[in-house]
């Protein structure tokens, strides 16, 4: 399948009836459907490169973008930093097999392998809480 066609097939995936939005840059996709079950007031989308994650984001808003560390071509780390340059720029989160990272300093969280979706449901609610009370609406409760 073409970068192209995955494209198209995950913004046809995307509806905005959820209060929350994560993007996902992993390729194992169990992984998004483990945590679309978890976190059930977001809107889950997963694609496979950081490239394909910028190209999602162009003109679009996620309150979260949980990346892998390691991914062919741009790294989550280099992902990150182009992240951070947005405004607003969504909550980061980090996901490494590895116990230190270099520049996982630009990330809000960063959540060791094997990944614990429970976890990381948690790592993303607290995320959306201080998203909501940084643009001055109240945190659910």
């Amino acid at each position: 399948m073409g970068i192209a066609v995955a494209q198209q097939e995950v913004e046809s995936s995307v509806t905005h009836d959820k209060p929350h939005a994560v993007l996902i840059v992993e390729d194992d996709p169990d992984s998004t459907e483990l945590l679309a079950a978890e976190l059930p007031e977001a809107e889950v989308t997963s694609v496979a490169t950081a490239e394909e994650a910028l190209k999602f984001l162009h003109g679009r808003h996620v309150d979260a973008v949980v990346t892998d560390h390691t991914l062919p071509g741009m790294s989550g780390v280099e992902l990150a930093i182009r992240l951070s340059e947005r405004n607003p720029r969504p909550g980061l989160v980090l996901v490494s097999g590895h116990s230190t990272v270099e520049g996982s300093e630009r990330f809000d969280a960063m959540i060791g392998k094997p990944l614990d979706v429970a976890e990381l449901a948690s790592t993303l609610r607290r995320l959306f809480e201080r998203g909501q009370a940084a643009q001055g609406a109240p945190a659910p409760g």
